[in-house]
């Protein structure tokens, strides 16, 4: 067919239209998950914002192709195109789930468990993004042999077009706000403590200047003492024992509260579920920032702070701790592991007892978990020595979970509801029975919450502004429990009250806690890392100067900057209380060496910079006895500072995986020692595509660069030799002074 002028028009015209269309259809899709999630934040940015920010997009990408012209420059448009789509379905789903996007809690969060219950609990969610992503991707591919491209001189100003929009309309854009938490979960934070500032503070009541490090603290019970069990219950707000909307969703939450509720106000100073025990165990705010993650690997934040089960531990308390979840998500293990608790047991605990979750539901359930509660305080009560038994349930974790032992609730088909109704029973029932066992005798009962429930779309829907009282419970239930002196507190103040309840006498301070039981010349405000609380209502941080001078008394409401201030002075005193392991010095001679004992009974030594190292490997959420036998993994950076502590049991090697090492660099040193069982089988593994290591039934510690080579590997001698040992320090040094 001859192509006419005017056939050639109309061809070129039905081109320019088809692309078009494709460049609507991929800037709407663009636009369109920020779009549905204003309505669920609390402080949405303007709607112009998100149509203007996913315009800008589309221009930067539409003038990247008129300018470089190329099919593989094209491919990379279409990944790039998929993957903000990708980042902004997250961001919906982030939005729906907890009502923020992109936040320092997204990082915390990044762990294999989050995964496994987003796919399980969303996969309608992912399935739609899914095919979304498949549409445009086949969309863009398809149409790049028939779309125009404008241009060299227009394609350029429509990109620098796209950059200046995107300038504009910064509020809008969820890749921004990715930015920005990154940027904040990686603000570095020193362990200098400005002094000044802790005066400053500390002479306005809000700070508590005189600290006790965890090795210092005395404590000593009284004559008779009582014991404690701790119940933390997940994401239950004081207001939920009585919703007009919701009659009878939690009665047994509301008589506890009016018989044996303790605290008028407990404002929650958390927002996660490890915020709320590491600060209200620790009586402070915890630095959620990039580092404070290494608590999940032994990295030791706020090692030496003195926090409740380092006290009752000092008093001579056993401790356990049990929940549903698994112990190494975001550090729980490790942090309960080095404040006190010496029997831990989570998700992994229980599944080699053979307790596995239920069908459709994460971690132990809550019948479960009360059931085994009470074999434990069985036992514990017949070893006649005060203990703290600690709990902390899952049923109420959002999207919640109900359990046949349950009625269900007649009002709702709601899942929460449900959720909430069903552990209100489990709650009750498990009171009861403690009763009827006696399980209550010389025992004070502690009943809070985590957090409060998150402000999402679906909590919004079922709670309207009820969301957002961030008040949790404090129940009290023991024999002559005491009347407060102050009604009206916060998450961190539970600590240092719970230590005059059970009547311990000690030495310990907190930096934020209050006892509720002591005259205190704190005011009536509450700091957190969210809106602060003042005379019962929360308040914004007035965005003003600080112009007082270094020594003026800050004013309250704190202004943003005072605020900013109290956070650092916070966070630099918890790093100055952490055990930050020290590099490895190759000019002084300070001893940092390996050795495990031929004798099976004798414990492997691992021992950095003179600290003994042996007794902070974790797996599975428990510390790993020295005695046992396994791979023993640590990763090192540039300058000999520990990045990484692993174990692997012998049937467990297949678990190692280099993400999770975090060999990913040239500058990362392996250290191995691997202690056979006498059924071990000699095998090789593979750490990554260069390390290879041969595993049989000898004894070995090496030392590897990024690409494998063995600078030092041992094994036993003669049948006399004591044990296999490596001086990590010499040969570190010697292999960082040849490289």
């Amino acid at each position: 067919m001859i192509m006419t002028p005017a056939n050639k028009t109309r061809a070129r015209s039905g081109r320019v239209t088809q692309t078009l269309v494709l460049w609507v259809v991929l800037t709407f899709l663009l636009a369109l998950p920020v779009w549905l999630s204003l309505s669920h934040l609390l402080a949405p940015p303007p709607r112009w914002t998100v149509l203007l920010g996913a315009l800008g997009l589309s221009m930067v990408l539409l003038g990247i192709d008129g300018l470089l012209r190329s099919r593989v420059v094209w491919l990379g448009i279409t990944l790039l195109a998929l993957g903000l789509l990708w980042l902004r379905g997250v961001h919906f789903g982030l939005v729906d789930f907890s009502g923020a996007g992109f936040t320092r809690e997204f990082f915390i969060h990044m762990e294999w468990q989050s995964l496994v219950i987003v796919w399980e609990e969303y996969r309608g969610l992912l399935g739609g993004v899914l095919i979304t992503l498949l549409f445009t991707g086949a969309l863009l591919l398809i149409m790049y042999p028939s779309k125009v491209r404008p241009g060299a001189a227009v394609s350029l100003v429509v990109l620098l077009g796209g950059v200046l929009s995107l300038g504009l309309a910064h509020r809008g854009l969820p890749e921004a706000d990715l930015i920005r938490a990154w940027q904040l979960w990686n603000q570095p934070v020193s362990a200098f403590v400005d002094q000044s500032a802790v005066e400053r503070f500390a002479a306005a009541g809000l700070l508590n200047a005189e600290l006790v490090e965890k090795q210092k603290v005395q404590a000593r019970a009284p004559a008779l003492p009582k014991n404690l069990i701790l119940v933390y219950l997940e994401s239950v707000g004081v207001n939920l024992a009585s919703q007009p909307r919701w009659p009878g969703l939690m009665p047994t939450l509301e008589v506890l509260l009016q018989e044996h509720g303790w605290a008028d106000h407990l404002w929650a100073s958390s927002y996660i579920t490890i915020e709320g025990l590491t600060n209200s165990m620790c009586g402070t705010l915890f630095p959620y920032v990039r580092g404070s993650d290494s608590m999940a690997e032994g990295g030791g934040l706020a090692e030496n702070l003195a926090c409740l089960g380092d006290v009752v531990g000092a008093a001579g308390y056993q401790q356990v701790y049990m929940g549903g979840a698994g112990m190494g998500f975001a550090g729980k293990g490790e942090f309960l592991e080095a404040h006190g608790y010496n029997d831990i047991r989570g998700l992994e605990y229980w599944a080699s007892q053979g307790l596995h979750q239920r069908p459709d539901t994460w971690g132990v359930s809550d019948p479960d978990l009360f059931e085994q509660s009470l074999d434990a305080l069985r036992r514990l009560h017949a070893e006649n020595e005060p203990f703290n038994l600690t709990l902390l349930t899952i049923g109420t974790h959002l999207p919640g979970y109900r359990y046949d032992e349950c009625v269900p609730y007649v009002h709702s088909d709601d899942r929460f509801l449900q959720a909430l109704h069903c552990t209100d029973q489990l709650l009750g029932r498990w009171i009861g029975q403690l009763r009827a066992q006696n399980l209550l005798e010389d025992t004070l009962l502690v009943i809070t919450s985590d957090h409060h429930v998150f402000p999402s779309p679906d909590m919004r829907a079922l709670f309207d502004d009820a969301v957002y009282d961030r008040r949790l419970p404090l129940i009290v239930i023991g024999e002559d429990v005491p009347p407060p002196l102050s009604a009206i507190g916060a998450g961190y103040d539970l600590a240092p009250t719970v230590l005059d309840l059970l009547g311990i006498e000690h030495n310990a301070s907190f930096l934020l806690g209050r006892s509720l039981l002591q005259p205190s010349a704190r005011p009536d405000y509450y700091v957190t890392r969210y809106p602060d609380v003042q005379s019962g209502q929360e308040i914004e941080n007035p965005n003003m100067p600080c112009d007082e001078g270094p020594h003026a008394l800050p004013a309250l409401p704190l202004k943003s900057c005072d605020k900013e201030q109290l956070l650092d002075t916070l966070n630099s005193m918890v790093f100055a209380l952490s055990a930050a392991p020290n590099p490895i010095s190759c000019n002084i001679d300070i001893a940092s060496h390996i050795e495990i004992p031929v004798a099976a009974e004798q414990p492997l030594q691992f021992v950095f910079n003179e600290r003994a190292e042996s007794d902070r490997f974790i797996y599975q959420g428990r510390k790993v006895d020295p005695v046992r036998p396994g791979l023993f993994l640590v990763v090192l950076n540039e300058v000999g500072q520990v990045l990484t502590r692993r174990f692997f049991p012998p049937d467990a090697l297949d678990d190692i995986q280099l993400p999770d090492l975090s060999i990913q660099a040239s500058s990362s040193w392996l250290v191995a020692a691997w202690r056979p069982s006498p059924v071990s089988e000699e095998r090789s593994i593979m750490i990554n595509d260069d390390i290879a290591m041969q595993l049989g039934q000898q004894a070995e510690i090496s030392l590897r660069d990024h690409r494998g080579k063995v600078f030092e590997a041992t094994a036993p001698g003669p049948s006399d030799a004591i044990s296999t040992s490596l001086d990590l320090q010499r040969f570190f040094c010697q292999s960082v002074a040849i490289h």
